[in-house]
């Protein structure tokens, strides 16, 4: 039943997110509401997710993970805009996002993996950054959730190359290392949320892609060169056109 009507559940899925999280936001969020009922939406999706995959009889567990990484990633990005209007906006823009990723879950290709990764590396970073500017009280614990983050992120995308678990779980690891010693460096800087996040998600998404490219030995100095140009142009862009001094 789940395989069959698996379009209609992922629209409702998506439309009954947005709704909740704009009844629950107006006119102020209560979070001891809030987070609570956003954690029981993120574990069903995945429930469901898992349900749908064991109806066409393969259950991949790092499927199931990327796509709660998205949703989760999706909420946090809507949490950390600053007005009710743009967040509604959001909402409806995002709708389509959310089904697509939902109703494709199982589905084979690069590209939809490439997708996931963007959409969840971005909203992830993003809100840890925010997290670390507005609530610094646990300090050095964003180091320890940004490595598992990054780790996540990288074991659950790495599951479709040709490598076995030894390259993957090594590269994940290394590269989460490297994220969390970035992420606690940076948090030094006077930079507004919305930079750190930023900065964090396309260095990420270099290394990734380039072990990406290792683990399908396609790496190539012409591929090293571009991500690295890349990736400097970008974080020039961004650095020459932002104030160093927090935004509040």
């Amino acid at each position: 039943m789940l395989v069959k009507h698996h379009k209609i559940i992922s629209a409702v899925i998506s439309i009954v997110l947005a709704v909740a999280l704009q009844v629950l936001i107006l006119p102020d969020p209560v979070f001891r509401v809030l987070i609570p009922t956003v954690a029981v939406f993120i574990i069903g999706i995945g429930a469901y997710t898992a349900f749908y995959m064991r109806g066409l009889g393969k259950v991949q567990w790092w499927v199931v993970l990327r796509t709660v990484l998205v949703f989760a990633a999706w909420i946090g990005l809507f949490f950390i805009i600053p007005n009710n209007t743009l967040r509604t906006a959001f909402l409806i823009i995002g709708l389509p996002v959310l089904y697509y990723f939902e109703v494709t879950v199982g589905n084979a290709g690069e590209q939809l993996l490439f997708n996931e990764l963007v959409i969840s590396a971005f909203g992830l970073f993003m809100l840890l950054g925010a997290l670390a500017q507005y609530f610094a009280r646990i300090g050095s614990w964003y180091v320890v959730i940004a490595f598992i983050i990054t780790v996540l992120l990288c074991r659950a995308t790495y599951e479709i190359t040709p490598h076995g678990l030894r390259s993957k779980w090594l590269g994940s690891v290394i590269i989460g290392l490297c994220m969390s010693e970035l992420f606690w460096a940076l948090s030094f800087l006077p930079l507004h949320y919305s930079v750190l996040g930023f900065i964090l998600f396309v260095i990420f998404y270099a290394i990734w892609s380039l072990y990406y490219y290792y683990l399908f030995n396609q790496i190539t100095t012409r591929k090293i060169q571009f991500q690295l140009g890349l990736s400097a142009l970008f974080i020039a862009l961004v650095l020459l056109t932002t104030p160093l001094s927090i935004i509040s």
